[in-house]
């Protein structure tokens, strides 16, 4: 290593005066870089950096009530955790995306199909897509969605005006 005024903590960033470092350089003088000593003090300094260096916002369960509790931004499965959530040290390096494009509000963008048959068949595209061909009966008045993509299909003579507001789901 050189001189003491450029030595930089890789663990924390810190200058010299970080005492990681300073505990590090001294085992490192003790036992020397030779053989399997290398070894040791590669993993003793991964143990001193998880003590000395370990930077953590997230705080301990019993300083967050229900009335200080802030929650992160609500998953497309609906969870959202507070800040002394376990669940959290995921997200320590950066912090957690969600995607706010979620399926059911892109497919409820999307109008639904008007036809004049009694019986449609929807495959999703494409059958390689993986997405099996599904015969919807479209008898009753309103939208008629499929089980596997959530197209919906409207027949003509049967729905009029606000009957198009009315929403069945074939499985």
């Amino acid at each position: 290593m050189e001189d003491g005024n450029s030595r930089v903590c890789v663990h924390c960033g810190h200058t010299y005066g970080c005492s990681f470092l300073r505990v590090y350089l001294k085992f490192l003088d003790v036992l020397g870089t030779v053989g399997w000593m290398t070894v040791v003090s590669r993993r003793l300094s991964r143990l001193l950096a998880q003590v000395y260096c370990a930077k953590s916002d997230i705080l301990a369960p019993k300083d967050v009530t229900p009335a200080n509790a802030v929650y992160d931004k609500v998953t497309h499965t609906g969870q959202a955790w507070d800040q002394a959530d376990y669940r959290n040290v995921r997200f320590t390096i950066m912090s957690k995306q969600v995607n706010p494009n979620v399926a059911q509000k892109l497919i409820a963008e999307v109008p639904p199909i008007e036809t004049d048959q009694r019986v449609v068949h929807c495959d999703g595209g494409h059958s390689a897509l993986g997405h099996p061909r599904v015969y919807i009966k479209l008898d009753k008045p309103g939208n008629h969605a499929c089980g596997y993509c959530g197209q919906r299909f409207v027949n003509t003579h049967f729905t009029q005006g606000s009957e198009h507001s009315i929403n069945h789901l074939v499985t």
